[in-house]
Formats: C-alpha cells, sequence, structure tokens
C-alpha cells in the first residue's frame, strides 16, 4: 500500500483477507496478484479488493467472446471436416443455429468473405438466441411464436 502511498486499516484488511478466504484465493495467488498489479501502469491509485481478485482469477468471458469461439469452432471444422463430414457442436446454442438457422453445406461452401460476413452474423444470433434462451428459439414449439402467428390471415 506504500507504493500507492496509502494506508490500509486494520478492519480493511482483515475484510479482504476474509472476502479472499471465502473466493478461495491462497496467500500465493494474492501476493502473485500483489505482484501482477504493482508491475503493471495500470493503476495509480491504490488498487480496490476487485482489482486483486481480477488479478487472481481473471476477467469472466463476455457474451461477445464465447459467441466469437462459438464461430471460430464452426469455422474450424469447416475447415477440418468439410461438406461431406457431420460436425458437432457441444454448445446448445451453436447446435440450436446450425440446425435450424444455417445447414451445415451451406456455410461448407461459402467463400472466405462470405465467411467473414456469416461470422458477424452467428455472433448477433448467438447472442440474441441467449438472451431468450434455447427454449424461446423461434419455431413450432414456440407457444409465444404460435400465438402471435394464431392470428395472421383471419379477419
Amino acid at each position: 500500500m506504500a507504493n500507492f502511498r496509502s494506508a490500509a486499516t486494520e478492519p480493511l484488511l482483515e475484510m479482504w483477507f476474509d472476502m479472499a478466504k471465502e473466493d478461495g484465493i491462497t496467500i500465493e495467488q494474492w501476493t502473485a496478484s500483489a505482484r501482477k498489479i504493482l508491475r503493471s501502469r495500470k493503476y495509480t491509485s491504490q488498487p480496490t479488493y476487485a482489482d486483486f481478485y481480477e488479478a487472481a482469477w481473471g476477467v469472466d468471458a463476455t457474451e461477445v467472446d464465447v459467441a466469437s469461439e462459438q464461430a471460430a469452432d464452426v469455422m474450424k471444422q469447416v475447415r477440418e471436416l468439410g461438406s461431406y463430414r457431420t460436425p458437432f457442436f457441444s454448445d446448445p446454442i451453436t447446435k440450436s443455429l446450425m440446425s435450424s438457422r444455417w445447414s451445415w453445406k451451406s456455410v461448407c461452401s461459402m467463400t472466405e468473405s462470405e465467411h467473414k460476413w456469416w461470422a458477424k452474423e452467428f455472433i448477433d444470433a448467438y447472442q440474441s438466441l441467449s438472451h431468450i434462451g434455447i427454449q424461446g428459439k423461434v419455431g413450432n414449439d414456440n407457444p409465444r411464436l404460435r400465438l402471435l402467428a394464431g392470428g395472421i390471415g383471419r379477419g
């Protein structure tokens, strides 16, 4: 704390160490986090407990990170399997999108330029589907869609 010209109270340090214990941060991880913080130029004032936590455990992946990773997985399988072999998607949202929104053969037949645009569209679709959940996907099994579409053409 002296590095940041700050003083910590004993109750603050006790609370931090109690929280670290609850969060499963070992003294070795705490020390490594402190070293990491001291080596960076990110902080010009005393870091918070959250800064130590982030240094120890990293930052959680965002929805965009997960969606991008899934798009990359699809592209990897396109390159490795081609259109004549069957892909495997363990992620339920990717599995849903690749069985309802796009066909495997259509994605495999795209050009490199089309793949770039497809990936952006996939990321958007992935995020949308993750917000409403797999059970909320558009399709015959969606009661909200059936209710909405039920009145079309009548009248």
